[in-house]
């Protein structure tokens, strides 16, 4: 796993694609997660993931049935809204991990930048992902582009829009 910070700075033009969309507000600033219920079963939400410094962070209310599942098993899978045409946003998709943040100076820089009306209230719990995987396919100059990144590899390679084998 690899904080969001690592994953910028191991691949570049993917974080930067990947803070694009987390940020788009013709989305509405929208990202689907998907945790496992307690069943065992995908539960899938729509939140507002952000970064802020060296993290990507997530705020919920303190009884959510996606962090009660957080909770029970960090596991998280992450995928961006596309816009009415996804060739012109593209599509963003990940998966790590979500662990609570107890650092009153992380919170408060988090709640500094969340991307919400009102700050965020004190009772909402903020959670940090580490990154195991993303991969973006999006335009670039009329072509396009899918990049993928691996913790495990820590690098940002182009994979093309053929022969998938993950």
């Amino acid at each position: 796993m690899t904080s969001w910070g690592g994953f910028v700075e191991q691949a570049p033009r993917l974080g930067a694609y990947a803070a694009e969309r987390f940020a788009d507000e013709a989305t509405g600033r929208l990202t689907y997660i998907s945790t496992v219920r307690k069943d065992g079963g995908p539960r899938v939400h729509p939140v507002k993931v952000f970064p802020a410094g060296e993290g990507l962070f997530l705020f919920m209310y303190p009884d959510s049935p996606k962090g009660y599942d957080l909770q029970r098993d960090p596991r998280i899978a992450l995928h961006a809204a596309v816009t009415p045409n996804p060739f012109a946003s593209g599509e963003l998709a990940a998966h790590g991990m979500a662990s609570i943040v107890e650092d009153a100076r992380i919170r408060e820089a988090a709640s500094a930048v969340a991307p919400f009306a009102e700050p965020p209230a004190a009772t909402n719990v903020l959670y940090a992902i580490d990154l195991d995987f993303v991969m973006g396919a999006f335009v670039v100059d009329g072509a396009p582009l899918r990049l993928r990144w691996r913790s495990t590899e820590g690098i940002e390679e182009d994979i093309g829009f053929g022969g998938r084998t993950s």
